[in-house]
């Protein structure tokens, strides 16, 4: 369940910083047509696979997204929100 919710965390984030400020051209990671920030990495350049071509880990994705987050630190910020028992 958790990681679950976690997935779907991950993926409002990551399509939510793709569509944030959609200036400059770019090419998209996204199966819509728009031009997006060359500044903004893509999953393709931060995790060096495309999405769907290989398994990303937990890691690899918080790696991801603070790489969004630094990118773009107006638009995005990673917030401890809770802990697990597991740590």
């Amino acid at each position: 369940m958790k990681r679950k919710l976690l997935s779907g965390v991950v993926a409002s984030l990551v399509v939510g910083a793709a569509f944030a400020g959609m200036s400059g051209a770019a090419h998209a990671q996204s199966f819509l047509a728009g031009d997006f920030d060359p500044a903004i990495p893509t999953a393709t350049d931060a995790l060096g696979h495309a999405p769907g071509t290989n398994i990303t880990s937990p890691v690899e994705m918080q790696l991801y997204l603070e790489a969004l987050a630094e990118a773009a630190p107006d638009r995005m910020k990673i917030v401890k929100y809770a802990e697990t028992w597991e740590g």
